[in-house]
């Protein structure tokens, strides 16, 4: 039994059975001795003069608990507890409901502005975490004070700060879990919560992407260097990836505290859609930042086995209009080719496989490096392939030692 079904059933007027005739017969009669009483009324009017009173103390309790997140929280569930079940019990036309209601609404207008700080405080320290990675020297130039060295650590994991809004995060997904807050309440609503933690993380990565793309359509920076902007990129990718996978681990366990009944109110109903929602964009997020991460490392390993070269003049050939075969590009001829695979097989049993220690995810961690070894294997199959096709005039295959299905094997893709 709820505390909430415990007070209606002691007070509530309207029953049936032996409770009921018992609050039949334990009525009392009014002062002009013509109608009894209720245990509904009575209480009703006991507490009809605690509602100034009741009232200052909680505009006081709201008032110290304004400042603190998890506290407001508490606190805005508890009223909407007491406020729902006072009215079932008393009735909405008393001065203690009145009080609650209004306490109620000031503690809701309270917690949402605090919700509004913590997106911008987390939003704020992603900037100044980025701002970091990248050394932007405008960036350092509009924050001069910034102490770079204490933001985050050289794992690119969240920083301290981060850490600790997201750690307020998980207090209110806990507390919601066993909070007396009446589910049909819009204070039992955890959407605008999940929001305003994690919202600012997509921003901010959208942001990211969005540059970085366009850096490598533009192949400029702004007068950046772009392999240099691509070890900053990646830096940065990672630092999302690690921040994504530190807030899905908080919301994950989460989902399953969402119980759903037969009948399922619309605000669960809207909190569990939240939170699969979450989880979903965490995943998608992940997945274009680790991409980020895949492409960056896995052009370093064909630069360094010389296939990125082939590739780039194997895409220029085949986009111009000349129809000679690829064998007569002097970057194509059949020795720059054999060279270059030569190489590439002799370096296949230690080709530098990257351990992306910085990723703190071991799936995140373990697809990253699969991904990147695919890209290296499917760009010497296209060589192969190019080679092999007699269109294209190679006279001689004979350096092709491996085939594609042979190089994913020593890749371990």
């Amino acid at each position: 039994v709820t505390e909430r079904e415990l007070a209606r059933s002691l007070f509530q007027a309207s029953g049936s059975g032996k409770a009921a005739e018992e609050g039949k017969q334990s009525a009392t009669r009014s002062e002009d001795g013509d109608a009894p009483l209720t245990l509904q009324q009575m209480l009703r009017e006991i507490l009809e003069g605690l509602g100034a009173p009741l009232e200052l103390r909680l505009a006081q309790v709201v008032e110290n608990a304004g400042g603190r997140t998890l506290n407001a929280f508490k606190l805005g569930g508890l009223l909407a507890f007491y406020h729902v079940t006072l009215v079932d019990v008393l009735g909405s036309d008393s001065s203690v409901v009145d009080a609650l209601s209004r306490c109620r609404r000031d503690m809701n207008t309270r917690f949402q502005s605090l919700l509004r700080g913590i997106a911008k405080d987390i939003q704020d320290n992603l900037k100044e975490c980025l701002m970091h990675i990248t050394g932007g020297t405008e960036q350092r130039r509009a924050h001069p004070s910034a102490d770079r060295n204490s933001l985050m650590s050289l794992d690119l994991q969240p920083s301290a700060a981060l850490k600790e809004l997201l750690q307020v995060l998980s207090m209110i997904l806990n507390v919601s879990a066993t909070a007396l807050t009446p589910a049909t309440e819009e204070e039992a609503d955890l959407s605008p919560i999940l929001a305003a933690f994690l919202q600012p993380f997509m921003q901010e990565q959208q942001a990211f992407l969005a540059r970085a793309q366009k850096i490598t359509a533009d192949g400029s920076s702004g007068g950046i260097d772009v392999r240099l902007f691509a070890d900053s990129s990646c830096d940065e990718a990672i630092f999302f990836m690690n921040s994504f996978m530190s807030a899905r681990r908080i919301v994950e366990p989460a989902e399953s505290q969402v119980l759903l009944p037969d009948d399922p109110s619309l605000v669960q109903e809207k909190s569990l859609q939240s939170l699969q929602h979450w989880l979903k964009t965490l995943d998608q997020g992940a997945a274009q930042l680790r991409q980020v991460v895949v492409d960056v490392h896995s052009r370093r390993v064909l630069e360094k086995t010389g296939l990125a070269a082939l590739l780039e003049a194997r895409a220029a050939a085949l986009a111009s209009e000349d129809d000679a075969p690829l064998s007569e590009y002097p970057t194509l001829g059949l020795e720059a080719v054999r060279v270059v695979i030569d190489a590439f097989n002799g370096a296949l049993f230690t080709i530098f496989v990257p351990d992306f220690e910085r990723i703190t995810d071991p799936d995140e961690k373990n697809t990253a490096r699969v991904d990147t070894m695919t890209k290296v294997a499917d760009g010497y199959a296209t060589i192969w392939e190019m080679v092999m096709d007699e269109k294209q005039g190679y006279a001689d295959r004979s350096f092709l030692v491996h085939a594609p299905e042979q190089v994913r094997i020593l890749l371990d893709v």
